[in-house]
C-alpha cells in the first residue's frame, strides 16, 4: 500500500473512533505504515470496515493484520476434511494411496498423512472415533498456524530463521 492510501485508511480510523491519541505524531504514523505497508490496499480497507463494524475500541496493528487474515483464510471446517478422508477410503482403498492423497485437498492431505493412511484404512469403528478426534486437533492447529502466519509481514518467518541460524553459529 502506498502512503497515500495509507493516508486514507488513518482518516476513516479518526473518523470512526474519534480517538485524539490515535497516531498523535509522526513517529507512531510512519511506525504502523512500516507494520502495515505490504498489505494489499483493498484487504487493508476490508479490515478497518470489518474491525469498524465489530469493535468499539481504535485498532491495533495485530488486530487489522488479524482482521485480514481473517478475510483472506481458509474458511473449510476440519469436519469437512474428514469426511473427505472418509469419502477416500471408500473410494481408493488400503492400496491406492497415492491416488487418495493426490485427490484430497491440500490441508486434508497433510493432515492425512501426519495421521497414516493405512492407520486410517485399518482402523475399525472404535478406531476411527480416536482418529477423528485427532484429525480434528491437528487440522485446527495447522489452520491456526496458517493463519498467524499470515498476520506477518511476507519474508517475517525467513527472516526470524536466519537470525535463529546465526545466533546457533555464536553459541
Amino acid at each position: 500500500m502506498t502512503k497515500q492510501e495509507f493516508g486514507r485508511l488513518v482518516a476513516v480510523i479518526r473518523g470512526v473512533y474519534r480517538d485524539d491519541k490515535f497516531l498523535a505524531n509522526s513517529e507512531s504514523a510512519q511506525v504502523w505504515y512500516s507494520l502495515l505497508k505490504d498489505i494489499d490496499y483493498e484487504r487493508a480497507k476490508a479490515a478497518v470496515v470489518k474491525h469498524s463494524l465489530t469493535s468499539r475500541w481504535t485498532p491495533t496493528i495485530a488486530e487489522l493484520r488479524e482482521q485480514i487474515a481473517d478475510i483472506q483464510a481458509d474458511k473449510s471446517d476440519w469436519s469437512d476434511g474428514w469426511q473427505e478422508v472418509l469419502t477416500a477410503v471408500r473410494k481408493f482403498g488400503y492400496m491406492n494411496e497415492s491416488e487418495a492423497m493426490e485427490w484430497m485437498s491440500p490441508m486434508t492431505r497433510e493432515v492425512t498423512k501426519r495421521l497414516g493412511w493405512q492407520q486410517i484404512c485399518e482402523s475399525g469403528t472404535d478406531g476411527l472415533t480416536a482418529l477423528r478426534a485427532n484429525f480434528r486437533m491437528i487440522y485446527e492447529q495447522k489452520q491456526n498456524a496458517i493463519k498467524t502466519e499470515m498476520q506477518l509481514p511476507s519474508g517475517f518467518s525467513e527472516a526470524v530463521k536466519q537470525l535463529n541460524n546465526s545466533m546457533k553459529l555464536i553459541d
